[in-house]
């Protein structure tokens, strides 16, 4: 299994689509700083699941796409992909080749993939789990996280041995497992809390419901009383209601008869009323016809007005039309004349135009036989032309050939040249590399005195910064401890809170009271007593006894509030509270001239109203508490005191003993005291003064540890400068050493040069004599050539002179055929402009044609319109005749009519003054009859209010039958009982009648929830099982492989330092499931040491041993290093390239790296290169390949 191919794209710098395509074996990435090669690190980090953006070298998560160059502009999108190969299925997945997605918007959106289908972070995380390429793995390794690896906590050295063990899957179900309990906790105490609200919502509502069943039972019988009252009434209307309803029906009859007689006087009324209105209907159509009349006869008379006035003008348009045809007829002469000139013109011009077609078809005919002679001569041009190219080729060929040899010759005398200049050059050489060889002996000698100083120097500081060391560990031993003492307090404090916000001490009552005041179900409550004082230090058991349970009275602000609290207390059955109204509570002081007299005496400390300390505004609630209250230091004092005065007070000491009014004495210690409230408090008093004297300690502690720090910090500078010069004289010493044995390798190979260049000198002797004979052959080749050129160009030119007599001839025929051509188009357009006349012609001659017919037409319509309007004319005169008389006649007809209508109107008023009398009786009748239904409908709606009700009450029930109904005795008696229930009922006040089924649903989710707390409990039971069972194996497992850890990192280490011992100790005194990984290491030819005291190569190939012991025991997929081989120096840098060569048989590295000794060990080299500003690109190269190629 191994990593096959990473595609990025939009991945910081890399913009563009990018791949890599990757190889088993050691893979090197190489690139100038800045170019963008530790973006292939953080982009195989995020597609694993990194989630911290920091890791990433970023601030914030739209950090990692692409940002935008100077030529491009910014992504909304990054997206990289790993294509790993499991075809040895280490990974459990039954795929050959995996594929590991994800994708990043710039809105934040982040979404992962495998194998192309959308996953969650969870699912990658699992599928790599113990694969070692997880977040707590060791598969990628920065320069920074090696350091860290010494540096970092010894948890995260064992987070990394347990990916490695494969633990790490039991670490994450453990706290997987650890966070369900913890939910498990939280819920039971939360459904304890609910299981405590619907117990008293319960006990609550079965009162309520007690309450609405009593309520139901005296309404059920108040309704029965109801309903036979208001079935007697219902009855009785009933009745009453029918019989006026047939007194009723008599007087309509009464009305009925009365009411034909004014119906027969009107019926008579009518018919005249109506003989009079057609009469005058009659005259109203006679005057519409005269009407009709007089508009026909002035509409006849404007008629013929208007035909006269239409012929006048008809005759005047007829003279018009006849002038313009005698015009058109003059312009129709003309343009016939015109028309027959153009037409002869026409004719003449076709003839000229059929000649001259002939003539140019003839020169045409001759331009194409001349230019077929040309073609011919063309033909054989190119074919001599040719035989010269050939020629001049061969020439130009011994030409080239020539030039190459007297290069070549040129060159061989410079390579001699060179030669002997380099054999005159390794001559001095070889003297001056022997004086250099003796030159190094002597500073070796010098740099190894130097070495020894600065060891012993280091050795000194080491042995300072040892006890400086242990110094700064037990400041941090002490720190610790009081971190210890301050988590202590804290908690302490927390509980007292805790008590304080319950009201722990309090009583039932008191704290209903204060929770619903809290809530705002209770307004005034001002607060307890006991919450309110203030107590000195020293005096809380005295303030205790002295006010016992007066501490828990409740301040309230007047009466109302306080009967409303007795109220609720009362209802709810919660118990009995003291309340204190500060608007009715009375207070009666000591007399302060007695109390003066007390206080000055020895051992009196004062009235306990006047040392507590309290808000204003509860002064009378606490003068009443504590206003009769002495305060003195024991008991002999106050007994002395009460005996000396005869003041109406209690005496308490500081004790607790109380010396009561009447001289009896309360004391003693109980034996396991609970706290009161006050005691509380000054215990709080007293935790918050230790909280700040231990962070004052550990103020001066973290100071002090800050001055051994800075010390110590300013010998580890020392010391590294002094490693330093120390490694930089070593490194000057190796580097002589080196020097020395490279000048013996050179003046070795110096000989060995010269040599071969002696032997260089006489081969070119021999190619020079060589090339000076080829070329005198090839000067008298090149002759022959060129004598021959010579008589074919003569030949070419002279051909090329026929040629061009030709073409001149050719040119001038073509120029007359031409001129030809344009002379006929010219011709052409002359042709078609003269017909396009004649056209015209013809349409203007048809036009004025049409002109001279239109006038005609017009002519014989005017003339027909006139004798139409004459003989309209005519008939319009008759109907004047005949309409005249008409009209004499309607006017006799009319004032015949108007004698007759007023006899009609006699016969009318007679009948009105005998209708009068007959309506005011049928009036009276009416009158009685509306009575009569206004009584009927009183009991109606009586009845209806009645029937109403009946429904409203009783549904659909049916009313009492008769013989049912109750005595008006009854009645009374049942009305009386209605209304003793009404009072009861108005008792009782308000039910809930919902509370009986709510009461019913509260229980049934009482039982529901208790059977989830016992089902939770065993749940959470189980938990703790599963657990137990998870540490217990994470133990065995990792406990196994950390001794594999151990003897792998012992080896490894030995073999990459050439000796030395190496080992991994798990931290004592710690739970052993947290407890961190150490690292302990003994360096060839040295004593034990601190891993501070190492050098920075030390460390770095420490750390490179331990990551590669792990590899070894437990391999991953890949591993990627980067630039973690910076701070090694040659030394180890082979040491270092050595091994990851050999390991890279088994295991795919990717090494990015600067360093040349990693790059020339590796076997595929991709180069990071920024071709445009701001943009990655990569290159690949094979170096088996490569070298293959290059032979």
């Amino acid at each position: 299994m191994y990593l096959k191919r990473l595609d990025i794209k939009g991945f910081k710098s890399f913009a563009d689509n990018t791949e890599l395509q990757l190889n088993p074996g050691l893979n090197i990435v190489v690139g100038p700083n800045g170019c963008g090669k530790s973006n292939i690190v953080d982009a195989i980090r995020w597609v694993l699941g990194e989630t911290s953006i920091r890791q990433l070298r970023g601030q914030k998560n739209e950090d990692v796409i692409f940002n935008g160059s100077d030529k491009k502009k910014a992504l909304g999108m990054a997206f990289v992909e790993l294509v790993i190969d499991n075809s040895d299925h280490s990974l459990p997945l039954d795929f050959s080749e995996i594929t590991l997605g994800r994708k990043v918007h710039r809105s934040g959106e982040s979404e992962f993939y495998l194998n192309k289908s959308r996953v969650r972070l969870k699912d990658i995380s699992d599928l790599l789990s113990g694969s070692g390429v997880g977040k707590k793995g060791y598969a990628i390794i920065s320069q920074g996280e090696l350091e860290e690896v010494l540096n970092g906590q010894a948890l995260d050295r064992r987070l990394m041995l347990e990916e490695a063990a494969g633990v790490i899957k039991y670490r994450q179900q453990r706290d997987e497992v650890k966070k369900r309990i913890l939910n498990s906790s939280n819920d039971l105490l939360r459904l304890g809390d609910i299981l405590e609200e619907l117990d008293l919502r319960r006990q609550e509502l079965f009162r309520k419901a007690e309450k609405a069943r009593l309520y139901m039972a005296l309404n059920s019988e108040c309704q029965e009383l109801d309903k036979s009252v208001l079935g007697f009434e219902l009855a009785r209307t009933e009745k009453d209601w029918q019989q006026k309803s047939r007194d009723l029906i008599q007087k309509q009859n009464e009305i009925q008869a009365q009411a034909g007689q004014v119906a027969l006087l009107e019926a008579k009324l009518r018919e005249e009323e109506e003989g009079l209105a057609r009469q005058q209907l009659s005259l109203g159509e006679l005057g519409e016809q005269r009407h009709l009349l007089e508009s026909r006869l002035n509409l006849l008379q404007g008629e013929i007005r208007l035909g006269e006035e239409r012929i006048k003008n008809n005759n005047k348009r007829i003279d018009d039309a006849v002038a313009d045809e005698k015009k058109q007829l003059i312009l129709l002469d003309n343009i016939q004349r015109d028309l027959h000139l153009c037409s002869v013109d026409y004719d003449k011009e076709q003839q000229n135009m059929a000649q001259r077609v002939a003539e140019y078809n003839e020169l045409e005919h001759e331009v194409q036989e001349m230019e077929s002679i040309i073609a011919g001569f063309k033909g054989d041009f190119d074919k001599k032309k040719a035989l010269v190219f050939d020629k001049m080729k061969q020439e130009s060929q011994l030409k080239n050939e020539l030039a190459e040899k007297a290069e070549l010759l040129s060159q061989a005398r410079e390579k001699k040249e060179r030669l002997k200049i380099h054999i005159e050059e390794l001559a001095a050489k070889l003297l001056k590399g022997r004086k250099g060889h003796l030159q190094c002996q002597e500073e070796i000698r010098a740099l190894q005195a130097e070495i020894g100083q600065k060891q012993s120097f280091i050795a000194e500081l080491s042995r300072e910064k040892d006890e400086l060391a242990k110094v700064l560990q037990n400041l941090n031993d002490s720190y610790r401890e009081l971190n210890q003492r301050s988590i202590e307090i804290n908690n302490q404090l927390l509980a007292i809170k805790d008590l304080q916000r319950n009201l722990t001490g309090y009583s039932p009552a008191v704290k209903s009271i204060i929770k619903q005041a809290r809530s705002g179900r209770l307004q005034g409550i001002m607060g307890v007593l006991g919450e309110i004082l203030e107590v000195p230090a020293g005096m809380e058991l005295a303030i205790d006894v002295a006010a016992g349970n007066g501490l828990q009275n409740i301040v309230v602000a007047s009466e109302k509030e306080v009967r409303e609290a007795i109220d609720y207390l009362k209802v709810q059955e919660l118990g009995r509270a003291t309340f204190l109204p500060l608007d009715v509570l009375k207070v009666k002081p000591l007399p302060g001239s007695v109390v003066e007299k007390i206080l000055v005496q020895d051992g009196v400390l004062g009235l306990a109203s006047r040392l507590v300390h309290y808000d204003k505004k509860f002064a009378k609630a606490v003068e009443y508490l504590l206003g009769r209250v002495l305060l003195v230091e024991d008991l002999s004092r106050g007994i002395r005191i009460f005996r000396e005065s005869s003041l109406p007070c209690r005496i308490v000491s500081l004790d607790g003993e109380l010396i009561n009014v009447s001289g009896a004495i309360t004391g003693g210690k109980k034996a396991s005291p609970t706290q009161t409230p006050l005691q509380r408090r000054a215990e709080e008093k007293k935790l918050l003064l230790r909280q700040q004297e231990n962070e004052q300690a550990r103020e001066d502690n973290r100071r002090e540890q800050k001055q051994v720090e800075s010390r110590w910090q300013e010998l580890e500078q020392v010391i590294s400068r002094a490693r330093n010069d120390l490694l930089e004289s070593q490194f000057r010493c190796d580097m002589m050493m080196k020097q020395k044995e490279d000048l013996a390798h050179e003046l070795l190979d110096d000989e060995r040069e010269r040599d071969g260049y002696l032997e260089q000198l006489s081969r070119l002797d021999r190619e020079a004599a060589e090339i000076e004979r080829e070329t005198s052959l090839l000067h008298q080749k090149l002759g022959d050539i060129e004598q021959e050129n010579q008589k074919l160009m003569i030949d070419l030119e002279n051909f090329k002179d026929k040629m061009e007599v030709k073409r001149r001839d050719y040119e001038v025929f073509r120029e007359r055929l031409l001129s030809y051509k344009k002379q006929l188009d010219m011709k052409g357009r002359e042709l078609e402009n003269i017909k396009k006349n004649l056209s015209q012609f013809e349409e203007l001659r048809a036009s004025y044609q049409q002109s001279r017919d239109d006038s005609r037409q017009l002519m014989q319509s005017l003339q027909l319109e006139i004798r139409q309007e004459e003989s309209r004319m005519e008939q319009f005169k008759k109907e004047l005749e005949n309409k005249t008389e008409d009209l004499a006649r309607l006017s006799a007809e009319s004032r015949q009519m108007q004698e007759k209508e007023k006899g009609n109107w006699a016969l009318i008023e007679k009948y009105r003054q005998e209708m009068i009398p007959a309506r005011e009786s049928l009036a009276r009748l009416e009158t009685g009859v509306r009575n009569l239904e206004v009584a009927a409908a009183r009991l109606e709606v009586e009845l209806d209010g009645f029937k109403s009700r009946w429904r409203e009450k009783f549904a659909a029930e049916a009313a009492f039958p008769a013989e049912e109904l109750l005595t008006p005795g009854e009645i009374r008696e049942a009305r009386k009982r209605i209304a003793i229930l009404q009072q009861q009922l108005e008792a009782i006040g308000s039910v809930d009648i919902a509370s009986i089924q709510e009461y019913e649903e509260v229980s049934g989710r009482y039982d529901f929830v208790k059977q989830q707390y016992d089902d939770l409990s065993s749940a959470r039971d189980s938990l703790d099982e599963l657990l137990q069972k998870t540490e217990k194996l994470m133990l065995q497992d990792f406990s196994r492989f950390l001794l594999l850890a151990n003897e792998s990192f012992k080896n490894t280490f030995s073999e990459i330092f050439g000796g030395g011992e190496a080992s991994l100790r798990i931290e004592a005194e710690v739970d052993r499931l947290e407890a961190g990984v150490d690292i302990e290491v003994k360096m060839p030819g040295k004593r034990s040491q601190s891993l501070n005291l190492l050098s920075g190569g030390e460390r770095a190939l420490t750390c490179i041993a331990f990551i590669f012991s792990l590899l070894r025991l437990r391999p991953v997929p890949f591993c990627v290093l980067d630039e973690i081989d910076a701070s090694l120096d040659e030394v180890n840098l082979q040491r270092f390239s050595g091994f990851i060569t050999a390991m890279s048989r088994s295991l795919q590295f990717i090494v990015i790296t600067h360093r040349q000794a990693t790059i020339e060990s590796g076997e595929n080299i991709y180069g990071i290169t920024m071709p445009e500003e701001g943009v990655s690109a990569v290159l690949t190269l094979n170096v088996f390949e490569a070298e293959s190629l290059a032979g």
